[in-house]
């Protein structure tokens, strides 16, 4: 695919932020895990898109064809998050369906409908059996891909002037 500065992706994640959500997904590769993701919506030249900047794993109760958050993990998630959501929101959520591909399930869509109900929420599906990873978005009531661009974030020492 051709890049044109005029382009704009749906989804735009910063190396940081899918390296901890595979790393996540690769330590329990055998089951499935899953997370928030984090970051903003923007809009240029009048489409709008979802900026990852992070990712944070939740602890969870997870089979290899299911997985939800375990008791009391989405209020210690929140209570740490609390001081990253002064610069971010949850702009979506990652989970991995370990051997079977990259899709949202009935299951997935219903979680997606619930608790990402912006349209630019996005999930991100890994499978890391297979290597494969994608991202969603809702369209009503069925999902399609999203097109997505993968960052490294420049640090400030790192600026040239």
């Amino acid at each position: 695919m051709s890049y044109s500065s005029n382009e704009v992706y749906e989804v735009y994640i910063s190396i940081d932020a899918l390296v901890k959500s595979l790393i996540h997904a690769t330590l329990y590769k055998e089951i499935e895990v899953l997370g928030f993701l984090l970051g903003n919506f923007y809009t240029w030249n009048g489409k709008e898109y979802t900026l990852i900047k992070d990712s944070q794993p939740i602890g969870s109760i997870s089979k290899s064809y299911m997985v939800k958050p375990r008791t009391g993990s989405l209020a210690r998630i929140a209570k740490k998050l609390g001081n990253i959501l002064n610069e971010n929101t949850i702009v979506g959520w990652y989970h991995s369906h370990p051997g079977y591909g990259c899709f949202l399930s009935s299951i997935d869509i219903q979680s997606q409908k619930v608790f990402f109900t912006n349209p630019n929420h996005v999930a991100l599906v890994i499978d890391p059996i297979n290597k494969y990873l994608d991202f969603f978005k809702l369209t009503n009531n069925s999902y399609k891909k999203a097109s997505f661009v993968i960052f490294e974030r420049v640090k400030e020492n790192e600026r040239q002037k």
